[in-house]
């Protein structure tokens, strides 16, 4: 008699966990729907095509037509090839009405980019696939949301292109001196330069240089190029004569500096095994220096020089991107596309062909250039260990044609030896000139 009551409670509970479960099963499948469905398949047959300046058509295979065909089986990437360069022929898609479906690109093209509309913004996306947007590293996030539209979403960072301090071991072990390190300063690096150069057999042997573009544009201090409000270059000012001033020091040893401009910044006279040291950009390594027939000396790396008051601070977060067209027909294909060039999986794969990753993994870090045997003794600590520096703001369509000119008369400036106030004034000058010369009407 007692057994009764507590087996129909026992029913009455089953059946009530049960019903829930139903319920949250038919939520989820509500809430599926209602998202568009998986980032992980792709139904329906669909050709993207696709702009990828400075991409060889070996490159674009390798990178996305073979990976995306294996992952989206009915998907089809069709290459967009122009003649124009990447500024130009955005602005001629944008023109024509006929903008290709993904645009990748360098973050120093978006802002000339953007007088052109042809971003979509991808936050309904990204809401809609619940993608997470916490996978990504914290500053590769920051940078996302920097080099956008204020309130949108309108880029998806795939890589980091970050800039480090290449040596010529043959070099120093032929003069005896010391590797460079980890952890320098501006001031270090200065005194190995000294070190390092030297006139032998004719050959003028030079202890540093560095790639001006790049390390302008990205620079460790943040500075930024244009006032937002008036549209006129800011360079002329304490924060840039004080930064040039300390990379000028490092350069300003005798027999350091070449007679001819062309020489400065300049990959050959390093790949010639003319310059100990050379700060350049993270895919140098990949591109160029693995390949022997390229770069026949030994070699190897370490973080760049940093300022004595922010150590371990590295240069602004230069991160290659992927974006979608607004006039796509096939926005969430494109979506699809994206996601999965952040995923763990293509991710692991990029960094074992020597990519630095976006997204938070130290598990994927650690694979990096696994698939180079070139690179199994080098220091690849070393692009891992300092933090970016903050996001220069504001960011114009215009900072792309200061910073030209500024890596010019910088670079005029040191072969002329004349001081940074004076070529700062000069260059915001000319910067302002050619600015106005390309200002748009919204401006």
């Amino acid at each position: 008699m007692t057994k009764l009551p507590l087996l129909l409670s026992v029913s009455a509970l089953l059946g009530t966990l049960l019903t829930s479960c139903d319920k949250k099963e038919s939520q989820s499948a509500t809430e599926h729907a209602k998202n568009g469905g998986s980032l992980e398949t792709i139904q329906e047959a669909v050709t993207l095509t696709v702009f990828a300046p400075g991409k060889t058509v070996e490159a674009f295979n390798a990178q996305l037509v073979e990976p995306l065909k294996k992952k989206f089986p009915s998907v089809t990437l069709e290459r967009v090839e122009v003649p124009q360069g990447p500024i130009e022929a955005i602005k001629t898609f944008s023109t024509s009405g006929n903008v290709p479906d993904l645009i990748f690109g360098l973050p120093g093209w978006i802002g000339q980019w953007k007088m052109y509309n042809v971003f979509a913004d991808m936050t309904p996306l990204i809401q809609k696939y619940d993608f997470k947007l916490d996978k990504l590293q914290p500053n590769v996030v920051k940078s996302m949301k920097a080099y956008s539209y204020e309130g949108q979403m309108n880029i998806m960072p795939i890589s980091i292109n970050g800039q480090v301090l290449y040596y010529n071991k043959d070099l120093f072990d032929k003069l005896g001196v010391a590797y460079p390190k980890d952890g320098m300063t501006w001031d270090d690096t200065r005194k190995i330069v000294a070190a390092m150069t030297h006139n032998e057999g004719g050959i003028q042997y030079r202890g540093f240089d560095a790639n001006l573009n790049y390390s302008i544009n990205n620079n460790q201090r943040s500075l930024s190029l244009v006032d937002a409000k008036t549209n006129k270059a800011s360079i002329y000012k304490d924060g840039w004569i004080e930064w040039l001033n300390t990379i000028k020091s490092v350069y300003d040893v005798t027999g350091n500096i070449p007679a001819q401009k062309n020489q400065l910044a300049n990959n050959n006279p390093f790949l010639k095994g003319e310059v100990a040291m050379f700060a350049n950009i993270t895919d140098m390594m990949t591109n160029v220096l693995i390949h022997p027939d390229k770069a026949a000396f030994h070699w190897d790396l370490v973080t760049l020089p940093s300022f004595k008051d922010k150590p371990g601070q590295g240069v602004q977060l230069n991160t290659p991107f992927g974006s979608i067209s607004s006039t796509t027909k096939h926005a969430d294909a494109s979506f699809k596309v994206l996601a999965y060039l952040v995923s763990e999986e293509m991710q692991l794969n990029t960094s074992r062909e020597g990519t630095i990753p976006v997204i938070q993994s130290d598990a994927v870090k650690q694979e990096f250039g696994k698939n180079i045997p070139l690179l199994a003794d080098k220091n690849i600590a070393a692009l891992f260990k300092m933090a970016a520096a903050d996001t220069r703001s504001p960011l114009t369509q215009y900072d792309n044609i200061v910073v030209g000119v500024l890596t010019d008369k910088f670079a005029e400036s040191l072969v002329q030896n004349k001081d940074i106030n004076t070529m700062l004034r000069e260059a915001e000058e000319l910067a302002n000139k050619q600015v106005e010369a390309n200002l748009t009407p919204s401006s």
